[in-house]
C-alpha cells in the first residue's frame, strides 16, 4: 500500500531539523576560541629512572589567557618512527594539569617527541599542537635504528656551563615582571637554600605558574621551548575555519551507540561501572536512535570501566573511536653524544641506579584525593563473613545471617531488594547489585556462587534515582581478592578504558637541619632538586626554600607560567653547589 503524503512530509521535516540541529550547534562552537597548549619541562635529556616532569598550560590562542573551554588535554611521547609510546589524558582544572612520566629502562636511547593538544585544537591540525624534542640516554639498551627523516644535528657536547656562567640571570619578560635572586648564591652539599621572588606587578598574584630547581651543565641538552615563546600573534585568526572535533566542555567524552534489533525509538539505559569505585556508579540515557555521549567522571582511579545495557538485552553497543592523528609531518632534533660525554652518563646512570635503590627510604607523597560516596551515612551495615558460620553459598549466607536483604522469585529468578521504609516509588524495585564496584545484572547467578572467596557483604537502605531507574537499597558484595573471578557478568557487558585522574604528588625533599644525622648514610644523588607544577605568588616577596643533594656543580631556578592577564613569564637564575 502506497504510504500517504503526510508521512513523507513529515519524514522530510525531520531530516532538515536534525540537520538544522547539527548546523546551529556547529555555529555555536564556531564562537568559541581556539586554544594553545604550553609544557613547562623541567629539562629535555633524560636517563632511566629520571622523571619527565611538566605542567600543561591550555590557553586562549589570541590572549593566553586560562582557557575555559576545555576541560582534558592529551599528552604522547613519539620516537622517530613514529610509534606511540606513551598516551596520558590530564584532567584540567583552570585550564591547568600538573604530572610526570616516569623513564623506565624499556625505552631504548633516542630521540623522541613529546606532544601536548585538547581535541578543541585538533581542528587547527598538527601545527597547532604543542612539540617538544627530548632525549632519552639508556647506557641498558641499544638504539633503535635512525629513520630517513630529515633530522637536524644539535651539538649537544658543547658544554652549557661555558654559555651560562656568563651570566647569572636570565630576562625573557620585557619588561620584566619578576625577579629571582639568591640569599647565598654559593651553596654547600645537603644544604638548606632559600631564594626570593620580588613581583613588580600585581597581576602576577593571580596567575599560574610551575617551578624547578634542577642541575645544569653538559647533559641537560637543547633548552625546552619557554612561556614567552607563545607571545600572541596579531594577526592570529579569531576562529577555526571548520569545526570537526568539539571541545570537551565538561570533561573526556565517551561516545558510542546501542544498535538495537527491534524497530524501537525509545531511548535506551545503560550503566557505568567501575571496578573498585562503586561510587562511580551511574546511568545515562540515549536518544531514539540509540546515541550516547557520556562524560567520565573525574577522579576515576580504575583504568578499566564496563558498560551495561539496561534495556534491551538483544542489542549491541558499539563505541565511537576518535579519529587517529597523524604525525607523518614531524621532523626530529638530534641530539649528538660524544666521548666527552662518557663520563658525566656514567655518573649520572650509577647516581639513579642507588637513587631507585634508596626510593622506599625516600619515597614521594601523593595528597589525598577528595572521596565520594554512593551510600547515606548511618543507613548501612557491614557483614564480614569470617565473624559468622560459612555457608555453602551466597543464597544460604544471607538468608542465615543479613537480616536486611530479601530474596525474592524462585532460585533462577530470585531478585534481591533490602529492606527499606515503605514507599510508593521503590517498593517491589530490585536492589543495586554491585561485585567489587562492578554492576551485577543476574542475581540468582550470583547468589549460586561459593561465599568461601567472599571477604564482605555491605547493605544499605539507601534508595536510589538515576533518571527513570530506581533501586530499592543497595547491595555491596567484595572478594578477599579484587581479582578474583566470579563468573555472573552477562556477555553484552562492554569493557572500556577509562582515563585515570593524575594524582598531585609532594615529591620528595629530606630536611637535614631537623632530622640530624639519620640520614648520614643514605646517599642524596638528586638532580631535581624541587618541583612545584602549582606554584603560587602569594604576596609581593616569595620565598623559595629547597635542599642540595650529594650533587656539586651549576644549578638552575627556572620558573615559568603565566599572569591573569595572558602575560608569559619565564625567569631563571643560577647557582653553585660545591
Amino acid at each position: 500500500m502506497p504510504l500517504p503524503h503526510k508521512f513523507f512530509i513529515t519524514v522530510l521535516f525531520l531530516l532538515l531539523f536534525k540537520e538544522g540541529t547539527k548546523a546551529q550547534e556547529t555555529q555555536t562552537f564556531s564562537k568559541l576560541s581556539p586554544e594553545t597548549v604550553y609544557l613547562h619541562l623541567n629539562t629535555t635529556v633524560f636517563f632511566p629512572g629520571d622523571y619527565v616532569h611538566y605542567s600543561c598550560y591550555v590557553l586562549d590562542r589570541k590572549t593566553l589567557r586560562s582557557s575555559t573551554t576545555s576541560k582534558v588535554a592529551y599528552i604522547t611521547l613519539i620516537n622517530e618512527t613514529l610509534e606511540t609510546i606513551f598516551e596520558k589524558t590530564l584532567f584540567l582544572t583552570n585550564g591547568k594539569a600538573t604530572s610526570d612520566i616516569f623513564i623506565g629502562t624499556n625505552l631504548p636511547t633516542g630521540n623522541y617527541k613529546l606532544l601536548a593538544h585538547t581535541q578543541w585544537m585538533r581542528n587547527g591540525g598538527m601545527a597547532s599542537f604543542f612539540k617538544s624534542d627530548i632525549t632519552i640516554v639508556n647506557p641498558y639498551t641499544t638504539a633503535k635504528t635512525k629513520t630517513n627523516n630529515s633530522l637536524e644535528t644539535y651539538g649537544a657536547e658543547i658544554d652549557r656551563n661555558d654559555q651560562i656562567q656568563s651570566q647569572k640571570t636570565f630576562k625573557n619578560t620585557a619588561p620584566p615582571l619578576l625577579e629571582i635572586s639568591m640569599t647565598s648564591p654559593v651553596l654547600g652539599t645537603r644544604k638548606e637554600g632559600q631564594a626570593n621572588i620580588t613581583i613588580k606587578d600585581p597581576s602576577l598574584q593571580k596567575g599560574s605558574y610551575s617551578l624547578s630547581i634542577r642541575k645544569a651543565g653538559s647533559l641537560s641538552g637543547y633548552e625546552p621551548p619557554n612561556a614567552t615563546a607563545l607571545l600572541p600573534e596579531k594577526k592570529e585568526k579569531a576562529r577555526y575555519d571548520s569545526i570537526l572535533f568539539i571541545p570537551e566542555l565538561r570533561g573526556k567524552i565517551l561516545s558510542g551507540t546501542i544498535i538495537k534489533e527491534e524497530d524501537n525509538t525509545a531511548a535506551l539505559s545503560l550503566a557505568l561501572s567501575v571496578p573498585g569505585q562503586p561510587e562511580r556508579f551511574n546511568i545515562y540515557r540515549t536518544d531514539a536512535e540509540g546515541r550516547f555521549d557520556i562524560v567520565i567522571p573525574k577522579g576515576i582511579e580504575n583504568e578499566m570501566a564496563f558498560l551495561d545495557l539496561l534495556d534491551q538485552e538483544n542489542a549491541k553497543l558499539q563505541l565511537t573511536p576518535t579519529p587517529a592523528i597523524t604525525y607523518d609531518a614531524i621532523s626530529f632534533r638530534r641530539f649528538e653524544l660524544s666521548p666527552k660525554m662518557e663520563k658525566a652518563i656514567l655518573e649520572k646512570s650509577v647516581h639513579n641506579q642507588i637513587e631507585t635503590s634508596y626510593f622506599a627510604v625516600k619515597p614521594d607523597s601523593l595528597f589525598p584525593t577528595p572521596k565520594t560516596t554512593l551510600l547515606e551515612k548511618g543507613t548501612q551495615s557491614h557483614f564480614r563473613l569470617d565473624d559468622y558460620t560459612r555457608f555453602p553459598t551466597l543464597r544460604e549466607t544471607i538468608r542465615e545471617i543479613i537480616g536486611p536483604i530479601q530474596i525474592s522469585g524462585a532460585n533462577s529468578g530470585n531478585r534481591m531488594r533490602v529492606r527499606t521504609p515503605p514507599s510508593i516509588l521503590f517498593d517491589t524495585k530490585d536492589a543495586l547489585v554491585l561485585l567489587n564496584g562492578r554492576l551485577v545484572k543476574d542475581h540468582a547467578l550470583l547468589l549460586d556462587q561459593s561465599a568461601s572467596d567472599f571477604e564482605e557483604i555491605i547493605a544499605s537502605q539507601t534508595n536510589l534515582f538515576f533518571g527513570k531507574q530506581r533501586y530499592q537499597g543497595v547491595v555491596l558484595f567484595n572478594t578477599k581478592l579484587p581479582q578474583t573471578v566470579v563468573p555472573v557478568f552477562k556477555n553484552d557487558s562492554k569493557p572500556v578504558d577509562i582515563p585515570t585522574v593524575q594524582p598531585v604528588k609532594k615529591y620528595f625533599s629530606p630536611n637535614y637541619g631537623s632530622v640530624g644525622g639519620s640520614w648520614e648514610h643514605v646517599p642524596d644523588f638528586r638532580y631535581q632538586l624541587l618541583w612545584n607544577g602549582n606554584y603560587v605568588l602569594r604576596q609581593k616577596n616569595n620565598t623559595i626554600s629547597f635542599t642540595t643533594s650529594d650533587i656539586t656543580g651549576t644549578f638552575e631556578i627556572v620558573l615559568e607560567g603565566f599572569t591573569a592577564i595572558g602575560t608569559p613569564i619565564s625567569e631563571r637564575v643560577l647557582f653553585t653547589v660545591e
